[in-house]
């Protein structure tokens, strides 16, 4: 489980994200408007030594599409770790639905004591 807080009304949640040799721990928004995997700032991405791979089209809240850098990173969602799509641009890193639905992930926020609980939830084996 990963316990997060909020800061000014926005929950955070620690995140490790690597590619490679280079893994760092960082803190991340989680943003249910926020229909993509995980966006990470241009700074993560040269610090990771990523390698952009493709470009996605992104509809910002605005209603704007816009074509934006991504590469492929390694996500630590307590103890899971999988591949996922990080799209690249300034801001705040933050995961969104997707990432959050690709590891079966339960979400508890609790608004009087201003902290978050996100939990992954093991996969479900067929025989």
């Amino acid at each position: 489980m990963i316990r997060g807080y909020f800061d000014n009304n926005r929950p955070h949640i620690p995140l490790t994200i690597g590619w490679g040799p280079s893994v760092e721990d960082t803190f991340v928004l989680v943003d249910t408007g926020f229909n993509g995997e995980i966006k990470i700032t241009p700074e993560n991405a040269k610090r990771l030594e990523l390698n952009i791979t493709h470009d996605e089209t992104v509809g910002l809240a605005n209603g704007q599409r816009v074509s934006m850098s991504a590469a492929l990173i390694y996500v630590d969602m307590g103890g899971s770790i999988g591949v996922v799509n990080a799209i690249i641009a300034p801001g705040d890193t933050v995961i969104g639905v997707n990432l959050m639905k690709k590891f079966a992930c339960l979400l508890t926020a609790n608004f009087k004591t201003s902290t978050l609980r996100l939990k992954p939830q093991p996969a479900k084996r067929t025989s």
